[in-house]
This record gives structure tokens, C-alpha cells and sequence, in this order.
């Protein structure tokens, strides 16, 4: 049992080990939930306010800072076949992305754990989603994007949406 990790109300900034528990913790007493979607929730949550803090012109456009977080967050996770440097050229590439737009989302699944305790996908639904994230095109679900007019050559240019972020 982790204890109060948050024991303010309202907009707090959490650090270190204090919002590690936050997104660690599966049990929450004011998540009505009071499961994992509840902590899959509180992760998308941080994710995107982390990302909004990075992507903000106090951390994006300060070299100093934006290294200091690069560094710090190549130590703290793991990809392949990327390190910092590629890192900084992503979050450099960023510049200008609106953080808000960014749409998380839970990979589909039956709604209820198996008799391991775990949760089984829906793989279709799942492999749809996917594809549409490989693809760059709409989500299962969601219409691409119409121009106004009613111009055919301008329905033909318009680009698809963004997929977004799934966790």
C-alpha cells in the first residue's frame, strides 16, 4: 500500500517518486472505478500533462532545459534504436504542436479480467486500431475531416487526421 500519494485537493504538481506513485498505484480511493482502467486514466492524465509542460515554450525553446528533461527521460525509459540525440530532435521537431490535440486511448478489450487476471483484447478492434495508427487515418469510429465546400477537388486534397496516442 502506497499511503497518500496526493493529499491536497485541486491542481497539484507532482516530482519524482511522488508522481511515480501516482501513476503506479492501483488502488485510489477516490477513483470511482477503483481498478486499472482507473490507473491507466491517472496515466494517460500525467502523459499529458507532461507533454504539455515539454512541449511549452519554458522547456521547448530552453536548450538548458529541454537537455536536462531529454536526458532524464532517455534514463528513465526505453526504446530501440533511439537515444538523446534522436530525442532532442524529435522534441525539437514539436515545436509549434498543439499537446492538446493529441488524443489518448485504451487499447479495446472484453471489459473484464480472465481467470490469470488479465485483461483479453478484442483483436480485431484492436488490429483496427492499430492499422489506423500505422495508416495515418481515422480512427475506427471517427470520420475523416470534410472541407467546407463543396469544391470535389478540394475534398480530393484534404489530408487525413492524425491517429493519436495509445496507451
Amino acid at each position: 500500500m502506497l499511503g497518500d500519494v496526493v493529499a491536497e485537493h485541486g491542481t497539484v504538481e507532482l516530482r519524482g517518486e511522488q508522481a511515480l506513485s501516482f501513476v503506479r498505484a492501483r488502488q485510489v480511493y477516490s477513483d470511482p472505478t477503483f481498478s486499472d482502467y482507473g490507473r491507466m486514466e491517472r496515466q494517460q492524465k500525467f502523459l499529458s500533462a507532461l507533454l504539455t509542460k515539454t512541449l511549452s515554450s519554458d522547456v521547448l525553446f530552453d536548450t538548458d532545459k529541454l537537455t536536462r528533461f531529454v536526458n532524464a527521460f532517455a534514463a528513465s525509459t526505453y526504446g530501440e534504436n533511439i537515444g538523446v540525440d534522436e530525442m532532442l530532435t524529435l522534441a525539437q521537431s514539436m515545436r509549434g504542436f498543439d499537446a492538446g490535440a493529441v488524443e489518448f486511448l485504451t487499447i479495446p478489450t472484453v471489459g473484464e479480467s480472465n481467470e490469470r487476471g488479465n485483461e483479453v483484447l478484442l483483436e480485431q478492434d484492436s488490429r483496427a486500431l492499430f492499422d489506423a495508427i500505422i495508416d495515418n487515418t481515422p480512427l475506427p469510429g471517427q470520420e475523416p475531416d470534410q472541407p467546407e465546400s463543396g469544391d470535389p477537388d478540394e475534398q480530393r486534397a484534404v489530408e487525413q487526421p492524425a491517429a493519436g496516442a495509445v496507451s
